[in-house]
């Protein structure tokens, strides 16, 4: 298989402008994954020079909301929503929202984006962030129904389990608890940084 960004530089000296975007766009998702945010940003910067486009747009919002620039990030969902892209951008707005302390309105897209998507991993996400907000909130109704749901229908949802544990937690359920923490414990992805850690206290204030 071709590198992206091997692909992406033929196909600029092809004046295949739509083609290189695509593979630039492959090649910050991949950046993106490794915390390289500023890399990704460069990337996504000659993409949309090449070829504007909603997928690129909505990268460069997440890589730039990463990176705290929430002026910038906001611009590229602006953007990325006029080209169609309405739940990637509620999800990525969301969360421009929670990291600023927003959070009547990054609950108010997370909602949005799990009612308007379509693909599982988004709408899991979106479910899991306002889960999250609801439970930190003291909502307890409110976070089981979306955690509840976001750990249904994630296809990873051991990364989702701990934030059902901490609302089990809230309830007095310390045997539900310990057992929502062992499938995170175990699982190899996670929406935080560093689940492992987050997963033992959760388990250790249940007992």
């Amino acid at each position: 298989q071709v590198p992206p960004l091997v692909l992406a530089h033929h196909a600029r000296l092809g004046g295949e402008s739509e083609e290189a975007s695509s593979a630039l766009v492959a090649a910050a998702t991949s950046a993106l994954g490794r915390f390289d945010g500023e890399a990704a940003i460069a990337m996504l910067d000659m993409a949309i020079t090449l070829s504007d486009g909603a997928a690129a747009r909505v990268l460069r919002a997440r890589a730039r909301t990463a990176l705290g620039r929430y002026v910038l990030a906001e611009e590229d969902l602006a953007v990325a929503r006029r080209l169609g892209a309405q739940e990637e951008a509620d999800e990525v707005e969301a969360w421009v929202a929670h990291f600023q302390r927003q959070f009547d309105r990054a609950l108010a897209r997370a909602d949005d984006g799990a009612r308007r998507g379509t693909d599982p991993e988004l709408r899991s996400v979106c479910l899991g962030l306002g889960g999250w907000i609801s439970l930190a909130r003291g909502d307890l109704p409110g976070a089981e129904r979306r955690l509840t749901e976001a750990v249904t229908e994630s296809p990873d949802p051991g990364r989702l389990a701990l934030g059902l544990a901490g609302g089990r937690r809230n309830q007095v359920r310390p045997e539900d608890t310990v057992a929502l923490t062992r499938n995170t414990l175990a699982a190899s992805t996670a929406s935080v940084r560093f689940p492992n850690d987050y997963a033992g206290m959760s388990a250790a204030m249940a007992l």
